[in-house]
């Protein structure tokens, strides 16, 4: 994930400013500013974290729909 497409993720499939975002994981704003601007390294983690969501909201469930 680069820090374009975590911005975006962030943004267009999470609704989330960059305060809320870092509250819903566990860090700070700065760490989440930092990451979106190339400035530190965006975790692993994170990635899986929104592959799976992403794959998550695509499958229905039991009863056709999330």
């Amino acid at each position: 994930m680069t820090p374009r497409e975590l911005k975006k993720w962030r943004q267009q499939s999470m609704e989330m400013t960059q305060v809320e975002f870092a509250d819903e994981i566990g860090v700070s704003r700065s760490t989440v500013n930092r990451w979106e601007g190339g400035l530190a390294p965006i975790p692993k983690m994170l990635t899986l974290l929104a592959q799976w969501r992403d794959s998550a909201l695509r499958v229905p469930n039991e009863f056709g729909h999330l």
